[in-house]
């Protein structure tokens, strides 16, 4: 290790022992090899609290909203240690990872239905690849790591995050299948039987996009979208999880017909908007969705437009010169 990267790595343990790390700078991108014999293990507990408390925050949730499912993923980061490596090749977790990304595959086939992982597995995921950065090394990893790469890939499975957090209290361990209702208020979880076997069904509307999926979907697709736009989100009559093959999606805009080119300057957002509904709903299920996430960005207000498009992870880092603004109010 060069003087430079040891200072760096000596420099990253001292604010983690002072807790006024940057929790979005602690990705191998900073620190390779991160120091742990110069760290006190009650400093790193309580990064990885912090790193938990943001997540639940970045989709909506205080800590004492969802306890049974912050302990949770406290104690699964706890235990494999994403800090400690470097690559997803050789991260501690990814056993885990795949064995439960293994049973909502198994859960999917069987239901043909959306199907969630819980949400102990998706901050096990989000830990290592969005605030370590851990990414595969190797094409052998997508071979050996099929389902994985499939659920928080190609299928976007990171989208249900606030709803796998909502139910965590109920499902705990449990995959479930989600049934698209865009009357819930909030999602509910019960117990049905399907084909003799009992599982979890979850209703719920479709949620707002996360700040994760682009990040694991550039770090598990790389090949199929390099920097196109969201995987699209499934229209409530679609039973299956959304995937997209190259070239499966366009950003070439929604053509206008004649009179729409003709028509008075001074159409206003919302007659635009109205405009783009009425020709999406004449597209393929998948471009429907993009064209429908474009209206969604235009009606914001403009302070709004583009922010879920970063991919940097949590505040400015002037937000975290320590760790007092994550604890609850």
């Amino acid at each position: 290790m060069s003087l430079k990267m040891e200072s760096e790595a000596e420099s990253l343990a001292t604010k983690i022992n002072d807790e006024t790390v940057d929790i979005c700078a602690i990705g191998v991108d900073v620190c390779k090899n991160i120091p742990f014999h110069n760290i006190i293990p009650a400093s790193i507990h309580r990064l990885h609290q912090a790193i938990t408390t943001d997540i639940l925050r970045s989709v909506g949730f205080q800590r004492h909203e969802a306890e049974s499912c912050f302990l949770a993923i406290c104690e699964r980061i706890n235990s494999n240690r994403p800090l400690r490596y470097s690559t997803l090749d050789h991260f501690e977790g990814m056993s885990f990872l795949q064995q439960h990304s293994s049973k909502a595959m198994i859960l999917h086939a069987s239901t043909k239905k959306i199907v969630c992982p819980p949400a102990h597995v998706m901050g096990c995921v989000i830990v290592a690849v969005a605030y370590r950065k851990l990414h595969p090394s190797n094409e052998d990893f997508f071979q050996e790591n099929k389902d994985f790469v499939k659920v928080f890939g190609e299928l976007n499975g990171i989208q249900w995050l606030s709803v796998a957090i909502r139910v965590f209290h109920k499902v705990r361990a449990c995959a479930f299948t989600i049934e698209l209702d865009e009357n819930s208020e909030k999602p509910v979880a019960k117990v049905r039987k399907v084909n003799g076997e009992s599982h979890w069904v979850v209703k719920t509307r479709m949620p707002e996009m996360n700040r994760y999926e682009s990040i694991l979907r550039n770090a598990l697709c790389p090949a199929a979208q390099p920097s196109g736009p969201a995987i699209p989100k499934l229209e409530s009559d679609d039973s299956v999880l959304p995937t997209v093959e190259p070239n499966d999606t366009t950003n070439e805009p929604i053509p206008l017909s004649d009179d729409d080119e003709t028509e008075d300057n001074a159409m206003t957002l919302r007659d635009y908007t109205r405009q783009m509904k009425i020709l999406g709903k004449r597209l393929a299920t998948p471009d429907r969705a993009v064209a429908r996430r474009a209206r969604k960005e235009i009606m914001k207000k403009p302070g709004q437009v583009g922010e879920q498009e970063v991919e940097d992870i949590g505040l400015p880092k002037e937000y975290f010169d320590s760790y007092t603004h994550l604890k609850d109010v």
